[in-house]
């Protein structure tokens, strides 16, 4: 097992270690010689899977106390983006995207109210699943605005998107608004993730804004409900 293969484990067993509850936010990080006895490996390759855990906000480090497991990261955190295949990355697991369809549309009003264009307007309607190890877990319908993200094709949709349109275009996902809701699966969707008709899903619209408030980006995605999980952390503001 090579050198990056080994510190990927060790990023991999502490995510899991913080989403199943076993760390949790403030706890101190196995010291460096508890995690080389674990994993029976080198102080480097602990070194290199401590960094790459800092670099990805799971952990703080306080050269006087220790490094910690972040307050931030121990619930999923709606009000940050992270792309689908980031996201899997970052779990161990391995992402894969079928693309259905890619076709010019003109907008709609409801498009045009939240997209804030006019009708003259040109999008990229995407229809894509979004799977993990092979197994669908995400229906996603969306709608590109054409004069920023510029032409999208197959190639560029069967990958990251977001990570295409800040190398080929410069735009940078600062935000998003969200509304979500409760559908019941049926047609093209059923059969692309592979449920029953009316089978529960979770609908969520999201709008992508980039750094000048622009907005580039409405999506339409359906998760599986028995392959995922939501958790909020409100904010109590008591007088």
């Amino acid at each position: 097992m090579d050198k990056q293969s080994k510190y990927n484990i060790i990023v991999k067993a502490i995510i899991h270690d913080i989403d199943q509850g076993v760390l949790q936010a403030r706890d101190r990080l196995p010291s460096e010689k508890e995690l080389q006895e674990r994993f029976n490996v080198s102080r480097v390759t602990v070194r290199k899977a401590v960094d790459v855990l800092i670099e990805e906000g799971y952990v703080i480090r306080d050269y006087r106390k220790g490094t910690f497991i972040s307050e931030r990261i121990t619930y999923k955190k709606m009000n940050e983006i992270v792309s689908f295949t980031r996201s899997a990355l970052l779990r161990g697991d391995v992402p894969s995207t079928i693309v259905h369809s890619i076709t010019d549309v003109k907008p709609d009003p409801f498009l045009m109210k939240y997209l804030r264009i006019s009708a003259e307007e040109t999008l990229t309607r995407i229809f894509r699943t979004r799977l993990t190890n092979g197994f669908p877990l995400i229906y996603e319908e969306s709608y590109w605005v054409t004069a920023m993200t510029g032409v999208i094709g197959k190639t560029e949709a069967e990958g990251s998107l977001f990570q295409y349109i800040k190398r080929a275009r410069k735009i940078v996902p600062v935000y998003s608004l969200q509304e979500l809701d409760a559908v019941g699966a049926s047609g093209a969707i059923a059969q692309a993730l592979q449920v029953r008709d009316q089978f529960p899903l979770l609908r969520s619209l999201m709008v992508f804004y980039d750094a000048q408030d622009r907005p580039f980006e409405l999506a339409f995605n359906y998760y599986r409900t028995d392959r995922c999980k939501l958790s909020m952390v409100r904010t109590l503001n008591e007088d």
